[in-house]
């Protein structure tokens, strides 16, 4: 935050099974995100996320049920402009089949709550957003599939 001025940074992190015993990826942010990208894709992690509160104040997650974290992104980049990312791998994320954001397909109804409720989007920007959401999503969940199944892909 100090090398670069930034009010809002987060980094990179490992995905992990629940019983540690897996490896399911990394997430790796971009080295700047703005408010229009995370519409499309957010790799910030609750967990490595850090903003400066002399810049942005104490904001709080907003009342939605589900994906206050994203939601208070969103509100956090808006507010600063330009989100960095670092690259670092600084934390490791627990995969729990049972979590609240393991079920994708609630997952994207909250996603389209954000994006209609609390970002007040138009239905046009919304349906863009979502649908890029959606494409990120596929093409993570392709990854992370094609990488369970490589032989070989230890660490």
């Amino acid at each position: 935050m100090r090398e670069t001025k930034a009010a809002f940074v987060c980094s990179g992190y490992r995905m992990r099974s629940a019983d540690l015993s897996a490896d399911l990826g990394l997430v790796v942010p971009p080295a700047t995100m703005t408010y229009r990208s995370l519409l499309r894709t957010c790799p910030i992690g609750c967990l490595t996320a850090a903003f400066d509160v002399s810049v942005v104040g104490k904001p709080t997650m907003p009342n939605v049920r589900r994906r206050q974290d994203y939601a208070l992104w969103l509100h956090i980049a808006k507010r600063v402009g330009v989100v960095r990312g670092n690259p670092e791998v600084l934390a490791t994320y627990r995969v729990r089949g049972d979590s609240i954001s393991g079920n994708k397909r609630v997952a994207a109804a909250y996603q389209w709550q954000i994006y209609r409720e609390v970002e007040r989007l138009s239905l046009p920007s919304s349906l863009y957003y979502f649908v890029n959401y959606a494409v990120h999503g596929l093409i993570k969940h392709s990854s992370h599939i094609a990488q369970s199944q490589s032989p070989g892909t230890s660490e």
